[in-house]
């Protein structure tokens, strides 16, 4: 662990904070698709949803950080927190997969506004010389809960539901806000440049060919992974569904599907369907259960009918 310029109290809290806040985030990644297909979303539209939150989080990252260098540090890691737990529980409300993309567009600018304040503390209380060694610990908390909570948040599915998953997230995220209130250090403004002008001047850094290049690799990484995953490894654990294994099996939504399946599987049964028929043999066999059609379905329900 690295020392820092106040002792090392601080920058432990500072990493507490930062994985706390996105372990509470990451619990709703596994659990984001299933609930807006519950919402009547489709694939493209649970996409679109999930390009809103990145797109927002993308655009607002520069303007976000000079807010930073303008209000100090606090300001904005709390308010990004504070943004991210609304939008959670914004989503427990939502009817909709169109109310859906407007809570995670709030997401993403929670996010914009936390991760550049987060990383601004980090320098602040590291001394320069240990200062990349302090990223790679903050960065490893970081990404450590970013593996634990879709985890997390697949067993919390199973156990409460998908929709009680974005509030219990919408808790811890606004927990973190009042501990980051309350002990994150009060951090003066670095800049006073008018925001217009330190906006233009940011956009200069785009004439410099290495950055260009690292923008392009990482964009393009990023969709690849998003694609990737979205469409490559989550339905390959489609075998789980219906099994012990199946994290979402005794959510109140799956319930639901299940009797609806049920409902609308139709199947004519010949009495008895358990017993055995001879066959020219003498080899018992039991008689199979017979798909009935939609015409079929439809006579028969005709039929039951003039029976009352």
């Amino acid at each position: 662990m690295t020392h820092t310029k106040h002792g090392r109290a601080p920058f432990v809290l500072l990493c507490l904070i930062g994985s706390a806040t996105f372990f509470s985030s990451y619990l709703r990644i596994p659990v984001l698709p299933l609930f807006a297909a519950t919402l009547g979303a489709g694939p493209a539209q649970v996409g679109m949803i999930n390009g809103a939150f990145m797109v927002t989080a993308g655009l607002l990252s520069i303007p976000a950080g000079l807010l930073v260098d303008r209000l100090g540090r606090t300001k904005p890691v709390i308010g990004g927190i504070v943004a991210t737990a609304v939008s959670s529980l914004l989503v427990t409300q939502c009817s909709s997969p169109l109310q859906l993309a407007a809570a995670y567009l709030l997401f993403g600018a929670g996010l914009a506004a936390f991760a550049p304040a987060m990383l601004s503390l980090v320098a602040d209380i590291v001394p320069s010389e240990r200062l990349g060694r302090a990223y790679g610990w903050y960065t490893t908390a970081i990404y450590v809960a970013m593996t634990i909570g879709p985890a997390s948040g697949g067993y919390l599915a199973k156990t409460v539901g998908l929709r009680n998953v974005f509030f219990v997230s919408g808790i811890m995220l606004a927990t973190m806000a009042l501990l980051a209130l309350l002990v994150l250090p009060r951090t003066a403004a670095r800049h006073k440049t008018e925001l217009h002008a330190a906006l233009a001047a940011s956009l200069t850094l785009l004439h410099n060919r290495p950055l260009r290049a690292c923008l392009l690799a990482t964009t393009g990484s990023c969709i690849g992974f998003g694609l990737f995953l979205t469409f490559r490894i989550l339905p390959h654990f489609r075998f789980l569904r219906g099994t012990a294994l199946d994290v979402f099996g005794y959510t109140e939504e799956r319930r639901i599907e299940r009797a609806g399946s049920v409902r609308s599987a139709h199947t004519i049964h010949a009495p008895n369907a358990e017993s055995k028929v001879s066959c020219s043999h003498g080899v018992r066999e039991p008689v199979r259960q017979i798909p009935m059609s939609n015409a079929a379905q439809t006579s028969t329900q005709a039929h039951a009918g003039n029976l009352r």
